[in-house]
């Protein structure tokens, strides 16, 4: 990639995340889906698409999961239900033309907050979808489970008291 520096729109960047997802976990077999899932959940990071910028290059992306603030244990099974929670709540702001509201993490990566969420036996889980630039030409797309009471306790003060759509922090516990 040459050292112009390239924007690339955050809808354009949500969709293509969405379509690769699509074609990773839902579309392929199960087998090859399954064991992208296992290296996601060891930790290992996987070639997942490159973005054309044209005549500016490439930008290679990775896939990574962070399980740290997942609770319970993670089968491939609630993967894919949750995942296609938040590819669906993505979409849905996509085909409506909402906003995509961006959020920075503690490191500095871009958070997507438009979640996918999922109640099972062991408790709610949150996945969001982030972006971390690596180098110029490479940059990691991140699928994150967060804690889901700081979750609700954040978008709680981000919005009114009076708000209908205001989360109750202690919905998730």
């Amino acid at each position: 990639m040459s050292s112009h520096e390239a924007n690339l729109e955050p809808k354009q960047l949500l969709s293509a995340v969405v379509e690769n997802l699509n074609r990773f976990f839902y579309q392929d077999q199960r087998v090859p889906a399954k064991r992208r899932f296992q290296m996601l959940s060891q930790g290992d990071a996987i070639e997942f698409m490159q973005i054309d910028l044209g005549e500016l290059g490439t930008v290679s992306c990775d896939l990574t999961m962070d399980t740290t603030e997942c609770v319970g244990k993670l089968s491939f099974g609630n993967f894919r239900k949750i995942l296609a929670l938040m590819m669906a709540s993505i979409m849905d702001r996509l085909e409506n033309d909402q906003p995509v509201n961006l959020m920075r993490s503690d490191r500095g990566d871009t958070l997507f907050n438009i979640p996918g969420t999922l109640q099972t036996a062991d408790g709610a889980n949150v996945m969001v979808c982030g972006l971390r630039q690596i180098l110029p030409g490479e940059a990691t797309v991140q699928l994150m489970f967060l804690n889901p009471n700081r979750y609700a306790e954040a978008l709680a003060k981000t919005m009114p008291e009076d708000s209908p759509k205001r989360i109750n922090p202690g919905k998730f516990s």
